[in-house]
Protein backbone atom coordinates (compact mmCIF):
# COMPACT_ATOMS: atom_id res chain seq x y z
CA UNK A 1 0.00 0.00 0.00
CA UNK A 2 1.89 2.97 -1.12
CA UNK A 3 -0.76 6.14 -0.46
CA UNK A 4 -2.70 5.92 3.07
CA UNK A 5 -6.23 7.67 3.12
CA UNK A 6 -5.76 9.29 6.78
CA UNK A 7 -8.90 11.31 6.43
CA UNK A 8 -10.84 7.83 5.14
CA UNK A 9 -9.21 6.06 7.88
CA UNK A 10 -9.95 8.08 10.79
CA UNK A 11 -13.58 8.17 9.83
CA UNK A 12 -13.88 4.74 9.57
CA UNK A 13 -12.10 4.29 13.08
CA UNK A 14 -14.42 6.99 14.42
CA UNK A 15 -17.55 5.12 12.97
CA UNK A 16 -15.89 1.54 14.29
CA UNK A 17 -15.81 2.92 17.69
CA UNK A 18 -19.46 2.92 18.55
CA UNK A 19 -19.60 -0.09 16.90
CA UNK A 20 -17.27 -2.21 18.66
CA UNK A 21 -18.53 -0.58 21.92
CA UNK A 22 -21.83 -2.15 21.44
CA UNK A 23 -20.39 -5.51 19.87
CA UNK A 24 -18.72 -5.84 23.36
CA UNK A 25 -21.52 -5.13 25.39
CA UNK A 26 -23.28 -8.30 23.79
CA UNK A 27 -23.50 -11.46 26.38
CA UNK A 28 -20.62 -13.65 26.00
CA UNK A 29 -22.01 -17.00 25.06
CA UNK A 30 -21.44 -19.80 22.86
CA UNK A 31 -23.89 -19.53 20.47
CA UNK A 32 -22.86 -17.29 17.04
CA UNK A 33 -24.82 -14.35 16.29
CA UNK A 34 -26.26 -14.08 13.10
CA UNK A 35 -25.54 -10.82 11.92
CA UNK A 36 -29.04 -9.13 11.58
CA UNK A 37 -28.90 -10.11 15.79
CA UNK A 38 -25.57 -7.74 15.57
CA UNK A 39 -27.77 -5.16 13.75
CA UNK A 40 -30.82 -5.29 16.16
CA UNK A 41 -28.62 -4.78 18.79
CA UNK A 42 -27.39 -1.72 17.23
CA UNK A 43 -24.16 -2.87 16.30
CA UNK A 44 -23.07 -1.12 12.84
CA UNK A 45 -21.96 -3.92 10.90
CA UNK A 46 -20.64 -1.51 7.49
CA UNK A 47 -18.95 0.54 9.91
CA UNK A 48 -17.07 -2.44 11.36
CA UNK A 49 -16.76 -4.14 7.95
CA UNK A 50 -15.36 -0.44 6.70
CA UNK A 51 -12.77 0.10 9.37
CA UNK A 52 -11.61 -4.06 8.58
CA UNK A 53 -11.45 -3.03 4.87
CA UNK A 54 -9.06 0.20 5.49
CA UNK A 55 -6.74 -1.00 8.60
CA UNK A 56 -5.67 -4.23 7.52
CA UNK A 57 -2.21 -5.38 7.78
CA UNK A 58 -0.70 -3.26 4.69
CA UNK A 59 -2.17 -0.24 6.49
CA UNK A 60 -0.36 -1.18 9.31
CA UNK A 61 2.39 -1.71 7.84
CA UNK A 62 2.60 1.03 6.11
CA UNK A 63 2.22 3.41 8.97
CA UNK A 64 5.13 1.68 10.64
CA UNK A 65 7.21 2.20 7.72
CA UNK A 66 5.96 5.96 7.63
CA UNK A 67 6.96 6.19 11.63
CA UNK A 68 10.02 4.71 11.01
CA UNK A 69 11.27 7.12 8.09
CA UNK A 70 9.63 9.74 10.21
CA UNK A 71 11.69 8.93 13.18
CA UNK A 72 15.24 8.63 11.10
CA UNK A 73 14.36 12.28 9.56
CA UNK A 74 14.41 13.48 12.80
CA UNK A 75 17.27 11.59 13.83
CA UNK A 76 18.82 12.85 11.01
CA UNK A 77 17.60 16.30 11.52
CA UNK A 78 18.70 16.42 15.34
CA UNK A 79 22.36 15.15 14.39
CA UNK A 80 22.09 18.15 11.57
CA UNK A 81 21.35 20.61 13.99
CA UNK A 82 24.42 19.13 16.74
CA UNK A 83 26.72 19.49 13.72
CA UNK A 84 25.75 23.21 12.62
CA UNK A 85 25.57 24.31 16.82
CA UNK A 86 29.05 22.99 16.87
CA UNK A 87 30.16 24.70 13.78
CA UNK A 88 28.51 28.16 14.80
CA UNK A 89 30.19 27.94 17.92
CA UNK A 90 33.69 27.19 16.50
CA UNK A 91 32.99 30.12 14.31
CA UNK A 92 32.03 32.34 17.43
CA UNK A 93 35.04 31.30 19.39
CA UNK A 94 37.37 32.38 16.18
CA UNK A 95 35.41 35.74 15.64
CA UNK A 96 36.00 36.39 18.92
CA UNK A 97 39.58 35.38 18.75
CA UNK A 98 40.19 37.88 15.37
CA UNK A 99 38.09 40.89 17.18
CA UNK A 100 40.40 40.66 20.77
CA UNK A 101 43.54 40.79 17.69
CA UNK A 102 41.96 43.08 16.11
CA UNK A 103 41.28 45.18 19.35
CA UNK A 104 44.85 44.70 20.30
CA UNK A 105 46.05 45.81 17.15
CA UNK A 106 44.22 48.85 17.46
CA UNK A 107 45.07 49.74 21.03
CA UNK A 108 48.39 49.34 19.77
CA UNK A 109 48.35 51.65 16.92
CA UNK A 110 46.77 54.17 19.03
CA UNK A 111 49.55 54.05 21.58
CA UNK A 112 52.13 54.43 18.68
CA UNK A 113 49.90 57.45 17.39
CA UNK A 114 50.20 58.89 20.51
CA UNK A 115 53.55 58.35 20.80
CA UNK A 116 53.91 59.81 17.45
CA UNK A 117 51.88 63.15 18.03
CA UNK A 118 53.46 63.61 21.65
CA UNK A 119 57.18 63.17 20.06
CA UNK A 120 55.62 65.61 17.13
CA UNK A 121 54.34 68.40 19.42
CA UNK A 122 57.82 67.90 21.17
CA UNK A 123 59.68 68.89 18.36
CA UNK A 124 57.40 71.60 17.41
CA UNK A 125 57.58 73.00 21.01
CA UNK A 126 61.75 72.89 20.52
CA UNK A 127 61.44 74.74 17.18
CA UNK A 128 59.28 76.95 18.45
CA UNK A 129 61.37 77.90 21.42
CA UNK A 130 64.55 77.63 19.22
CA UNK A 131 62.84 80.35 16.94
CA UNK A 132 62.35 82.56 19.78
CA UNK A 133 65.84 82.66 20.59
Amino acid sequence: MSKIDYQALREAAERAIPAMERLLMLPVDDDLICEQELKDSGVDIDALNAFKFLAGPETVLALLDEINALEETRINDVCRIAELTKQLELAKSKLNEQREYYEGVISDGSKRIAALLRKDNLASATNIEGERK
